[in-house]
């Protein structure tokens, strides 16, 4: 029992300290002039300019001086995410160093086409449609397959969007072996591209029943007498044409 002063003595110094370090730690972070932002790094793009502009008109662009501890790293990456040209956003903060990193993955485009209003868009190999924006997606346009939309609208983006999206992983050469495709009116679509180094024409017919069709395709490729063939008809994939 005479213990008892001695114990309650001793929990109190240890919440006064522990309430001493938490009011220093919170006072150092974030009011301090210790731990301030020195330098803005951004990696994995050469549009700097454009990742900070959208920072700055979203009203969340980190500046240099201001307290580290208060950048709102959460907020950098929502906006960021909303760049259709950015594959991948990471932000963190280096408190050594006092930098706000900034890690981004451009997506990488397998084709282009040309909307109605003259804007170049570009498809990645998982379908997302994206504008090009960076330096190296911009000089990369002239080695794209263009795609031949006719009346080319955001409801004939979608459906070679899906396209991309339903041909399984195990047949994305058909995407990033493609030297051209073209669209009709009526949604009829066929591809030029290269299966195993060969060129190959493959008529899709409507942008429906897909997965059959690669179902299909995979399964004429594996006849022998298939070896050689330069042209393939999945428009009725129950009843394929070859030649």
């Amino acid at each position: 029992m005479s213990n008892s002063p001695k114990v309650g003595n001793y929990s109190r110094l240890v919440i006064l300290l522990f309430l001493l370090v938490f009011i220093s730690s919170s006072y150092l972070l974030g009011w301090s002039s210790l731990f301030t932002v020195k330098n803005i790094v951004i990696n994995g793009s050469t549009a700097k300019g454009e990742i900070l502009n959208k920072l700055r008109s979203d009203s969340i662009a980190p500046e240099l001086g201001a307290k580290l501890a208060r950048v709102q790293i959460r907020s950098i990456d929502q906006s960021l995410t909303q760049l259709n040209w950015l594959n991948e956003v990471l932000v963190d903060r280096n408190w050594l160093e006092k930098t706000i990193v900034i890690e981004v993955t451009e997506k990488n485009a397998v084709a282009k086409a040309v909307t109605n209003e003259g804007e170049v868009v570009n498809f990645d190999q998982n379908g997302a449609v994206f504008n090009p924006t960076s330096l190296e997606q911009l000089n990369y346009q002239e080695k794209l397959p263009l795609i031949r939309i006719q009346s080319i609208g955001s409801a004939q983006l979608e459906k070679v969007a899906s396209l991309f999206t339903a041909i399984p992983e195990g047949m994305r050469e058909l995407i990033t072996n493609m030297s051209s495709m073209t669209v009709s009116n009526s949604g009829f679509t066929q591809m030029q591209t290269q299966i195993s180094g060969a060129p190959i024409q493959i008529k899709w017919g409507e942008i429906e029943e897909i997965e059959l069709k690669c179902k299909v395709l995979a399964g004429l490729l594996k006849l022998p007498e298939n070896k050689s063939i330069k042209r393939v008809d999945l428009s009725q994939p129950n009843l394929p044409i070859v030649s």
